[in-house]
Parts: structure tokens; C-alpha cells; sequence
């Protein structure tokens, strides 16, 4: 072969290799179980299975058609989890994972069929002890997983009660749930709020303080349980107070101080999807957290981000994870009535039985204020 053929061949086959794809394609349609009728206007997400390879993984998104068919072009070749939601259907639980697809390059996946159930719904009203509505309250509905955590755990998007007290949880697989209501509407990390001398705590349907006590609901397809009312239970308040200090003794203003309900089961606390309760300190270091039922709590504490270098640690020794919403410190104890407690964690579990808690004192490593 003379010198301009193999030239020739040489342009010709980096050509092809330049042309070839190296992508594949997804394609399918969204149907309803059962009658494998079409449902427009599902959305469609697909998402890598194995170790992303970059970041952020892969993960795309569409949108059904009217005929409930979709598309997704140039995906990378790789495994993938796809699925479907649309108002009015089930919600994915984690009994019912995605199904997989395989997308290889320059090959088109065009038969994936996806099959959504009819969703069921929970409706009722929420009240407090004298019957009167409670708005603007959480309402989640929660199921018992087979093989998975020993509590039950949150499933469907939940609802927030209306001005009469009346919600309406939906997209619900058929099966029996619990219903847990969230007395007290979400708040600012460090909003200040006022004692009272009760608090409204999380109540299970129809008004049990504890899962143990509570009732389950069945959901069958497509149709709405009525008139499960919920009445939230009130306990009296109290308080976890005291003072935050640096290893000199003097007070340090500005910290920041969380207490969490304990999610252990034998706490005896109920179980519970919701921000901690936060206090910052004063200016003489004191600080108090109000409106707290009786139970376990853990308690921690750190200083507010200024946007400097992060250090982070825990209870009386450095450890290597911070928390969640503010610089941790290097060392620090607490422990209730001016008592230290022993390090063990960055965290301490604090109990409160039928009284304020008083003299909290919670030492920070002047290193890092």
C-alpha cells in the first residue's frame, strides 16, 4: 500500500471511531397498574446505581407525554434506577425500589415500561385537648419496614393542616400506617421563643404519646380513609438551663446550644421528625431552652460559623465530626446541676422527669470561639 493509502486508511478509521456513539438511550412509557392506561404528565427521573465516576453522578429528568411516554438521550453507559410519580399515585416506599436499567453505548433501551398503582389517601382533623383546631401542623404518615429499622418511618409527602385543623395525607401504597402529628409548627434554628407552662408534644393517631399506644390506619388503592382525627396531647413544660464558660471560667456569649429528643426507643421519648430545639447564650454566658415535655434529650453545643478555618471535637477529648449548623469546639462536658459529666461522644443525653433542669454547664475550648 503506497504512503497516500495508508493516509487514506488512517483518516478513515479515526472517522469511525470519532463517529461512532458513546451514548445510549432510555425510552419507555408510564402506565397505570392494572389497566395499562397511559398517565401523562409523570416525572420520569433516572439515576446512576453504581460509584459515580463524576461529580455530580449522572441524573436526569423528563417529563410524560400525553400518551405517558418518555425519552432520555445521550445517557453514559452504566447501570441506572428509574422511576415514575404523579399526583394521585404511590408514592416509592422502601419495600418498592426502582427498577434497573442497563444502558450501553449507541444501543436504545425502548421497552422500559413503568407501572404506577393508585394512590390512597388519610383525611381527618387535628385538635388539642378542648376540641379546638389546630392549624398549621404537621401530619406524617408513617409504615413499618419489612427487614428494615425497628420504628417506622415516614412515607408519602406528609401534610400541613388547614385553619380548620383538617389534613389530607395522599400518594399512599396500600398497607397499614401510623399517623404522627407534629404539634408544634417548624421554627428558625435560633428563633426565640417564650416559656409556657404547657407544650403540645408529638402525638400518634388517635392520641398516643408513644407508638406502643397507637392505632393503625389501612390504605387500600384509590380510596380515602375518613375521619381520623387526631387530638394532640398537652404536658406541662420545663426548661434545660445553665451557662456556657471557656476553660478559663469566663462566660462566652453568642454560643450555641441544641437539644434534640432522644430517637433511642428506650428513652421513652416519641419518635419524632423534627428540628432540635436552640438556644444561643446571653451575654454573661447563661442561656435556657423552654418548652421542653418530660423525657431524654442530647444535648450539645458549639459556636455559631464566622467563615473562618473549621475545627471540630467533642466531650472531653478532640474527635473528628462537627454538628450539623455550627463550628464544633475542641473539648467541652456538660452535665445537669454544675455536675461534669465523663467524655464519651461529642454529645450528652440529659433526662427531665417533672422538673426544670438547672445548671447545665457546658465548658468550650477557648481555642476555637
Amino acid at each position: 500500500m503506497t504512503v497516500g493509502g495508508l493516509v487514506l486508511a488512517a483518516v478513515l478509521t479515526l472517522a469511525q471511531s470519532t463517529s461512532a456513539p458513546s451514548y445510549g438511550r432510555v425510552a419507555g412509557q408510564v402506565v397505570e397498574q392494572g389497566r395499562n392506561s397511559p398517565i401523562a404528565g409523570a416525572r420520569i427521573t433516572l439515576m446512576s446505581a453504581g460509584r459515580p465516576t463524576t461529580m455530580p453522578p449522572p441524573l436526569f429528568e423528563t417529563m410524560a407525554d400525553a400518551d405517558g411516554r418518555f425519552a432520555f438521550d445521550a445517557v453514559p453507559p452504566g447501570e441506572y434506577r428509574i422511576q415514575a410519580i404523579r399526583a394521585g399515585y404511590a408514592m416509592p416506599t422502601f419495600d418498592t425500589p426502582p427498577s434497573s436499567v442497563s444502558v450501553a453505548a449507541g444501543q436504545t433501551q425502548s421497552d422500559v415500561m413503568i407501572t404506577l398503582l393508585r394512590g390512597g389517601a388519610i383525611a381527618g382533623r387535628v385538635t388539642d385537648a378542648t376540641g379546638e383546631p389546630q392549624a398549621e401542623v404537621r401530619v406524617m404518615a408513617l409504615q413499618r419496614v419489612q427487614n428494615g429499622p425497628p420504628m417506622p418511618v415516614p412515607t408519602g409527602p406528609g401534610a400541613q393542616t388547614d385553619d380548620l385543623g383538617a389534613y389530607r395525607v395522599y400518594g399512599l401504597a396500600p398497607g397499614q400506617y401510623y399517623l404522627q402529628v407534629i404539634a408544634q409548627p417548624m421554627m428558625g434554628p435560633f428563633s426565640v421563643v417564650a416559656a409556657r407552662p404547657t407544650v403540645s408534644i408529638p402525638t400518634y393517631y388517635p392520641a398516643a404519646r408513644a407508638i406502643d399506644g397507637a392505632q393503625t390506619i389501612t390504605v387500600t388503592a384509590g380510596e380515602t380513609v375518613k375521619d381520623a382525627d387526631i387530638r394532640v396531647i398537652e404536658t406541662a413544660a420545663f426548661q434545660i438551663a445553665g451557662i456556657v464558660i471557656d476553660e478559663t471560667g469566663a462566660p462566652v456569649a453568642g454560643a450555641a446550644v441544641s437539644v434534640m429528643s432522644d430517637r433511642n426507643p428506650a428513652s421513652g421519648m416519641p419518635f419524632m421528625f423534627a428540628p432540635p430545639s436552640n438556644a444561643t447564650t446571653n451575654a454573661d454566658g447563661t442561656f435556657s431552652v423552654p418548652n421542653l415535655s418530660s423525657g431524654t434529650y442530647i444535648v450539645s453545643a458549639g459556636m455559631p460559623m464566622t467563615g473562618g478555618p473549621v475545627r471540630s471535637g467533642g466531650i472531653g477529648a478532640t474527635a473528628v465530626s462537627g454538628v450539623s449548623g455550627f463550628t464544633n469546639f475542641a473539648t467541652w462536658s456538660v452535665g445537669p446541676n454544675g455536675i461534669s459529666f465523663p467524655g464519651r461522644g461529642n454529645q450528652e443525653r440529659i433526662t427531665i422527669t417533672d422538673a426544670n433542669i438547672e445548671g447545665v454547664r457546658i465548658t468550650l475550648s477557648p481555642t476555637n470561639r
